[in-house]
């Protein structure tokens, strides 16, 4: 009973500089309102407590923000999926054509950790520009370095696999390159 009588006393001061602050005009009768509702509820919050009324409005609360919480968490995993691939695909895009070819599409598989752990990339030799639909996203700091010393190939490997695959961080088995033939319209 003494805390509600406490809530009464600084509902009562924070409203009295609240009202002296806002200016008069139209906004003053929304802020009134809310001010209202706010009261409204201070003074059923005992009668709310003697029915166990404010434990089940705490707890649809709590709900209503995990579910909401859950929703946009998963949109946001959604985003980060599209921009790494959108970025994996301009990386390994710009690898190609540092070897004169075209990517068309490429696939991948990570581990439960998220490192790669396989890929496929098929691509067309030439130098005809091909041009890619990827997204626009923020990226902060990627570097691509398509400059970087190829190492000699091994025996059933080509070059560019060798490359993705020290690129990447995959060892050269887990990487490959299908070559298609030139689509001439």
């Amino acid at each position: 009973m003494l805390s509600w009588i406490q809530s009464i006393a600084c509902y009562t001061i924070v409203t009295s500089l609240l009202m002296g602050i806002v200016p008069e005009g139209k906004d003053k009768k929304y802020v009134k309102f809310f001010i209202g509702l706010l009261l409204s509820l201070l003074l059923v919050s005992p009668v709310m407590e003697l029915f166990g009324v404010d434990e089940a409005m705490a707890q649809n609360y709590e709900n209503l923000f995990s579910e909401v919480w859950e929703g946009q968490r998963e949109i946001l995993e959604e985003q980060e999926q599209k921009q790494e691939e959108a970025c994996l695909q301009a990386w390994i895009s710009k690898a190609v054509e540092s070897f004169g070819c075209s990517l068309d599409r490429f696939q991948y598989q990570k581990t439960e950790e998220g490192m790669l752990s396989e890929m496929t990339v098929w691509i067309t030799e030439g130098t005809e520009e091909k041009r890619f639909s990827i997204p626009t996203v923020l990226v902060e700091n990627i570097s691509i370095d398509s400059e970087r010393k190829r190492e000699e190939a091994k025996e059933g490997e080509t070059d560019l696999e060798a490359y993705l695959a020290d690129l990447c961080g995959l060892d050269a088995e887990h990487v490959r390159v299908i070559k298609q033939e030139n689509k001439t319209p």
